[in-house]
C-alpha cells in the first residue's frame, strides 16, 4: 500500500514539475514577443527624412534589424517547429526561415555585384540604363534578399510582370524621397515576388530551377514574427543613402 502511494505521490509530483514547467515556458515565450512586437515597432517607426542619411546610421539601423531577426529566432525555436517555417507562397511548399540579415559593408558587397551586372548590359535588354532607379532599386532588392546578383534584369521583368502597379507606386515614392509611403508598395512588391506568377515570369529568363531557388530565398526571409520588417526598413535606410 505504501509502494503504491509512493508511486502515485511521484507521479503527481512529476505532472506538478511539468505543468509548472510549461507555465513558465509559455511566460518567458509571452515576454519574449512582446519584447520583439516592442522593437519591431520601434524600428518601424525608424524612416529616413529627405536628407541623405549617414552611413553610421545605416550601419547601425541594419546591425538592429540582426539583432530583432536573432529574438525572432529565439522566439520561433520556443514556440515550436509550427511556427519555425515560412510559406513559400502560391503553391509552395514551406522552406525555413533566414534568420539571418546582412552587415551593411555585405549588403554593399552584393549590391556592388548586381550592378556591375547591369553595368555590363544585362539590363539593355529592358531598355533600362544601367544606373536608372529602376536598377538602382532592384540591385538593392536583390541584395537585401540574397538573390544571385546576376538575375538582376530578370528581377525586373518578373516583379513587372507579377505587380506593376506596385513596383511603380515604390520607383515613384523613392524618386520623390517619400520613404514612409514607400514602405506599403514595398511589402506588396515582396508578397508578388513570392507568387506563382513571379515565379513563372522568372522561369522564363532563368529556367524552372533557378526560378524555384529565387522565391524560396524570397520567401525565407519572411521569418515568423517579424514578417517583411526587417527587409523593408533595412532596404528603405539603403535607399536612402543613394537615391537624390
Amino acid at each position: 500500500m505504501a509502494a503504491k502511494q509512493s508511486k502515485k505521490t511521484e507521479s503527481t509530483a512529476e505532472a506538478a514539475y511539468e505543468f509548472v514547467t510549461e507555465v513558465l515556458e509559455r511566460s518567458e515565450l509571452e515576454g519574449l514577443e512582446l519584447v520583439l512586437k516592442t522593437r519591431v515597432a520601434d524600428l518601424e517607426k525608424l524612416m529616413p527624412g529627405k536628407s541623405v542619411p549617414s552611413e553610421t546610421i545605416v550601419k547601425a539601423i541594419f546591425a538592429h534589424c540582426a539583432e530583432i531577426n536573432q529574438l525572432a529566432k529565439e522566439a520561433a525555436a520556443r514556440a515550436g517547429s509550427h511556427v519555425a517555417a515560412a510559406e513559400a507562397g502560391e503553391g509552395e511548399d514551406e522552406v525555413a526561415p533566414d534568420f539571418s540579415f546582412p552587415t551593411f559593408e555585405a549588403f554593399l558587397a552584393n549590391e556592388a555585384a548586381a550592378t556591375e551586372a547591369a553595368q555590363e548590359g544585362a539590363t539593355a535588354e529592358a531598355g533600362v540604363p544601367p544606373k536608372s532607379l529602376v536598377t538602382i532599386v532592384a540591385a538593392k532588392l536583390v541584395s537585401a534578399l540574397g538573390i544571385e546578383p546576376g538575375m538582376v534584369t530578370a528581377i525586373i521583368f518578373a516583379v513587372e510582370a507579377a505587380d506593376k502597379k506596385n513596383w511603380q507606386a515604390l520607383l515613384g515614392h523613392l524618386k520623390g524621397r517619400r520613404f514612409a509611403k514607400a514602405k506599403k508598395p514595398l511589402k506588396k512588391v515582396l508578397n508578388a515576388m513570392r507568387s506563382s506568377k513571379f515565379r513563372k515570369a522568372l522561369a522564363k529568363r532563368v529556367g524552372a530551377k533557378a526560378a524555384a531557388k529565387a522565391v524560396a530565398k524570397v520567401a525565407s526571409k519572411a521569418v515568423p514574427f517579424v514578417g517583411w520588417t526587417s527587409v523593408i526598413v533595412g532596404l528603405v535606410w539603403a535607399f536612402g543613402r543613394q537615391i537624390r
